[in-house]
């Protein structure tokens, strides 16, 4: 028959032991109890009050561990250290997960000693938290919202913490070593540079990033010269979205952009032909007029240049009084080759002939052409 033993003379060991610093999973492990136990005794289960009586083999061998817990809480290095040394790293932006990948130590384990749930740590996870504490005590990570939250809930950086006061309990951390306002830019500027990293080298997966990064690199081309248009072709991306993100970020608040735009918008260059100013478009025009006289259509002459029609027409009619440079010369290269033949059209152009002009006065915007004068347009008369 089962004897069993009142629970509070139980509960009051485990608290004692509890108040050695000997954690619950310790208690069960050195008691040989099944997980949970020790919180079941203590609070009870949901819908359930705490136990009135508990088995005397349990208790028996939980009576057992008072004569061994002054060996219990000697077992192990104190947790409390390597707590003040995961906030000091996530001050830096040192985020959970990178911690407990970058020291071979589980998550879990990781968690449970920030949120102050482990008390005691084995000689192996010990050594291998302080070695990358010590290594990457003063580096930045990369997770603004690691330091925000760490800065909120004022956790002290590593510089406030000596390494001979950073164990002791009683210390207090030197808040004059630090500059929190250093910190936060010295972060934001390494995040975004690892942002333009993974943009450029395709290993970012995530669908979205910061602004940041790209508003500063459409303002550096800007600031160079090249025109916003520019930029757009070089991305392939529309015109109006390359200039949405730089006025809404200005303007907007917008703080976060497509990946996969931002990427397209990161990898354009500088493009010295964008910056050209070109030249004037006074002798793309005599040409290509001279070329209408000669009975060629303005769709021939951009399909033979290589040049959009709608400019082959604005130049014709006057709109542009400048060209790129390359547009200039395709044009020029063009009326070479075909200024001694005719094109497709019906009429002849109402413009100065080939003949009026030479390689020397075509482009000088005070010559005039050689013998020819504007014929004067016919008017129908009304019956």
């Amino acid at each position: 028959m089962a004897c069993w033993v009142d629970a509070g003379l139980v509960r009051v060991t485990i608290q004692i032991l509890l108040d050695q610093q000997i954690t619950a999973r310790e208690i069960e492990q050195a008691a040989n109890l099944s997980p949970s136990d020790v919180t079941v005794i203590m609070r009870g289960t949901t819908g359930k009050p705490r136990p009135k009586r508990i088995l005397a083999e349990k208790a028996e061998r939980i009576f057992a561990l008072e004569a061994r817990r002054d060996h219990l809480a000697a077992a192990g290095p104190n947790a409390f250290r390597f707590r003040r040394r995961l906030f000091a790293l996530a001050r830096r932006g040192w985020r959970l997960v990178t911690v407990a990948d970058g020291s071979g130590v589980g998550c879990a384990t990781v968690a449970d000693i920030m949120r102050g749930t482990e008390r005691k740590l084995s000689t192996a996870v010990a050594g291998l938290l302080d070695e990358f504490y010590q290594a990457h005590k003063f580096e930045l990570g990369d997770s603004l919202t690691a330091h925000d939250r760490a800065e909120l809930k004022q956790y002290p950086p590593a510089e406030a913490w000596p390494d001979s006061s950073i164990d002791d309990p009683k210390s207090q951390p030197d808040w004059s070593l630090v500059d929190a306002g250093a910190i936060r830019r010295e972060l934001t500027v390494h995040v975004e540079q690892l942002h333009l990293a993974s943009l450029r080298d395709g290993s970012l997966t995530a669908k979205r990033v910061r602004v940041g990064p790209v508003v500063r690199h459409i303002e550096l081309l800007l600031d160079q010269g090249m025109p916003m248009g520019a930029i757009a072709r070089g991305a392939k991306r529309p015109y109006t979205r390359v200039f949405g993100i730089l006025y809404k970020a200005k303007n907007r608040g917008l703080k976060w952009v497509n990946a996969a735009d931002a990427a397209a918008i990161i990898a354009v260059g500088f493009d010295p032909l964008a910056v050209d100013k070109g030249v004037r478009a006074l002798g793309a025009r005599r040409r290509i007029q001279a070329l209408q006289w000669n009975k060629w259509r303005l769709r021939e002459i951009a399909a033979g240049a290589g040049v959009g029609y709608v400019t082959v027409a604005k130049i014709s009619s006057g709109q542009y009084e400048w060209v790129r440079t390359r547009t200039f010369e395709a044009v020029m290269a063009f009326y070479a080759d075909n200024s001694d033949c005719e094109g497709g059209a019906k009429r002849r152009g109402r413009f100065p002939p080939p003949m009026a002009w030479d390689d020397e006065t075509i482009d000088d915007p005070e010559a005039v052409p050689n013998g020819w004068v504007k014929p004067e347009r016919k008017r129908r008369q009304r019956k």
